[in-house]
This record gives structure tokens, C-alpha cells and sequence, in this order.
């Protein structure tokens, strides 16, 4: 029952309203069969097992990695039942964090960084660079507030003053 911006109308929105309630029912009853202690879900989409970790009467707690955008409704919809249905709530940044604060109780959320800790030894992209170079990077997908854009003007400002660097992207 992901919820997207594009069931938005009175089709989807009956259609997402039942698959809901259909998976709402399916993880209760899973709950129930394997004696569940916690619910785990990793978006803001997906509201059911919040929903049905509550009316189990066990805790849930949501990771947020998104900002929605384009829609108010769907943003305001999904932080009220995230906010509802959640014991605690987790962002992966600051901005994701006070994003989120216009509709979760502060003392229900709380940031902790999404982190990829290396050796010295391990290496995704092995670099031939001399000492003097840096390197920059994003790990994110491409999409607006990413702050790819932001990355690039860096970049640019970097090449104008002069400076070595190796800049990569993952999305």
C-alpha cells in the first residue's frame, strides 16, 4: 500500500485505501502469528505497519529518508499518520528532520545520520591523484534538494580559483 503523490485522485485514492486496509489486516494478523515486539517500516510511504502495529499495541518506528514534494495534502496526510502511528521516528538528516517537525511531535523524533564507515585500506574507486588533489562527492539520488545543483557550483567556483580536485556522484 505505498502511498505516491500519483494516487492523488478519487480512483487511487479508493484503491490505496483498500489495499491498506487489506495489508493492515494481513501484518495484524502476522503480528499476532509470530508474536511481533516492534514494527520497523523505512519510508513515509508506507503507512500500514505503523497502523497495524498500533492496533496490535506494539511500538513502531519509522525511518524517513524523503522530503515529499509538490503535493501539500499527501505531505500533510502522510506526517499526520506518520505522527499518529509511529512511537519514534528516525530522519536521516537535519533538513529531513526539521522538514518533518510540521507534523511530528518533537520529542517523537530524532536524527541519526545514515553512515558508510571505510577502512583506509577499503575502496569503492581506487583514485590516481596527487597529494595536493581532493576529492568531493555525493551519494544520493538526483533530484532537486539533494543540493546536487549546489555541488556543481561549487565545482565550478573550485575550477575558477585554480584548485585539483576529483569530484563523483552516485546516485
Amino acid at each position: 500500500g505505498v502511498l505516491r503523490k500519483k494516487y492523488l485522485n478519487p480512483l487511487g485514492l479508493i484503491n490505496r485505501l483498500v489495499t491498506n486496509i487489506k495489508a493492515i489486516a494481513f501484518l495484524s494478523k502476522y503480528i499476532k502469528d509470530h508474536s511481533i515486539d516492534l514494527v520497523y517500516t523505512n519510508t513515509s510511504t508506507i503507512l500500514s505497519g505503523g497502523i497495524a502495529a498500533k492496533k496490535n499495541g506494539i511500538p513502531s518506528l519509522f525511518h524517513i529518508h524523503e522530503i515529499p514534494t509538490g503535493n501539500k495534502l499527501y505531505e500533510f496526510l502522510s506526517g499526520k499518520i506518520v505522527n499518529r502511528y509511529s512511537s519514534k521516528v528516525l530522519t536521516v538528516s537535519n533538513s529531513v528532520k526539521k522538514h518533518w517537525l510540521k507534523y511530528i511531535d518533537d520529542k517523537k523524533i530524532e536524527r541519526i545520520y545514515n553512515g558508510i564507515i571505510f577502512s583506509k585500506t577499503d575502496s569503492l574507486i581506487k583514485l590516481e591523484r596527487n597529494q595536493d588533489d581532493f576529492v568531493i562527492t555525493s551519494v544520493a539520488r538526483i533530484i532537486p534538494y539533494k543540493g546536487h545543483g549546489y555541488l556543481i557550483d561549487i565545482a565550478n567556483e573550485l575550477i575558477e580559483k585554480g584548485y585539483a580536485f576529483r569530484c563523483f556522484c552516485t546516485p
